[in-house]
């Protein structure tokens, strides 16, 4: 083997060993720290790039998000259960929402427990069935969430903003590809 093919893969495995180590530490739940900072002479194989460019895209829409809601006192999930809760024409039953929003009891439990605390949410017995709680927007509730989807819509809207009709359509069209052909069963 010649120093060059040597050299080359002497810098083809170090390179591998640092993006396994960023991935080991993004598994363990130090993924906002370090997916912001894909390094860029880490060699990558074309589907670990994708996968660490929708880590880094996640990672920065999630923080805007995250500190549009912080000024309001919310976290991301008490903003999706109002939201929720506001856009339903009847009030939701916890088991209606955990269908629907995917999360568990434990952690709706919980956010909605805050939620009645801080007075934006009512959680009263169903009607329909007395084992289950329903949920209602109290009127102040109603009110921090219109504030609040005001400038959550204008921060989201400004991070696409750069972006032309076309390529936005184009995103759109080939994210709506992967997430139709992508199944459970194909993980292994």
């Amino acid at each position: 083997m010649s120093e060059v093919a040597r050299l080359r893969l002497r810098e083809v495995s170090e390179s591998e060993e640092r993006f396994n180590r960023l991935e080991r530490a993004v598994r363990y739940g130090k993924r906002l720290k370090l997916a912001k900072r894909v390094p860029r002479d880490v060699f990558l194989p074309e589907d670990k790039q994708l996968w660490f460019l929708f880590e880094r895209i996640y990672t920065v829409i999630h923080d805007r998000e995250v500190a549009v809601l912080k000024r309001f006192g919310l976290t991301p999930m008490q903003y999706n259960i109002l939201e929720f809760v506001y856009v339903s024409s009847c009030n939701p039953t916890l088991g209606f929402i955990v269908d629907e929003l995917r999360i568990s009891y434990g952690n709706l439990f919980e956010v909605v427990k805050n939620l009645v605390k801080k007075g934006l949410v009512n959680s009263d017995v169903c009607p329909n069935d007395k084992r289950s709680k329903c949920l209602a927007l109290t009127y102040e509730g109603k009110i921090l969430f219109e504030e609040v989807q005001v400038i959550h819509d204008k921060v989201l809207g400004n991070t696409f903003s750069v972006m032309c009709m076309n390529k936005k359509g184009e995103m759109k069209s080939n994210l709506s590809y992967v997430l139709r052909h992508f199944s459970q069963e194909e993980i292994y």
